[in-house]
């Protein structure tokens, strides 16, 4: 996996093709991803919309995968139906137009993804089915990923230790996370669970912990 030491803000911005923030909304089971949303370190929108599949990158999806995606529920309709209820700024792309849009970003198999995860799921499931709709080598391999929610558990769990919280672990969760470092009062916090959202919380976050890490 990729880590934040390969991250060097200090004398000029991060670049978009250096590094990225990524969130989706996607079915667990099926790994249909609902909603994109990648920022920069800075939180500058890069992409912010719904996906379009076609028939075509259904099948090959199915077709390619270890194991046959089940159909999705009725609550899984249900949520995507509450998803796409959310303003998106670039509203329903299709792979083509999803791949074109990171292309001319500089975003190539050489760039880092930051994500609030316990493992690479969103660049997984994301470039999964650009590789389905036939757009291959466009984002990079799962080493590629950096995992923030890991940094920040880890070093929670050194300072406040294993049984601070109810007998457990302190919630490492994004909006909790958040909200704890920037308050209620800020304009993204408690509107979790909407793709550009999570990546903007996630870019601020991410910049805290290296000014964090940085000797005083």
């Amino acid at each position: 996996m990729a880590n934040l030491t390969q991250l060097d803000s200090s004398e000029a911005d991060v670049l978009a093709s250096q590094a990225v923030c990524i969130d989706l909304e996607f079915y667990p089971q099926s790994r249909k991803v609902i909603q994109v949303g990648i920022v920069d370190t800075k939180g500058e929108r890069i992409l912010d919309c719904f996906t379009k599949y076609s028939e075509k990158g259904k099948a090959n999806l199915h077709s390619t995968s270890c194991w046959q995606a089940p159909k999705s529920s009725a609550h899984d309709k249900i949520r995507e139906e509450q998803i796409r209820r959310f303003y998106s700024k670039d509203g329903t792309l299709s792979a083509e137009e999803i791949a074109d849009r990171l292309q001319k970003t500089g975003i190539s198999r050489e760039t880092i993804f930051l994500a609030w995860a316990t493992r690479p799921f969103g660049l997984y499931y994301l470039r999964d089915w650009l590789d389905a709709e036939g757009f291959q080598n466009i984002l990079p391999p799962d080493e590629k990923v950096c995992l923030i929610l890991m940094e920040f558990r880890q070093n929670l769990r050194e300072f406040l230790g294993s049984s601070c919280f109810r007998g457990g672990v302190f919630p490492a969760t994004l909006p909790v996370i958040f909200m704890v470092a920037f308050g209620e009062d800020h304009p993204l916090a408690g509107k979790n669970h909407h793709a550009l959202v999570d990546a903007k919380q996630l870019a601020l976050l991410t910049q805290l912990f290296i000014d964090l890490c940085k000797p005083p």
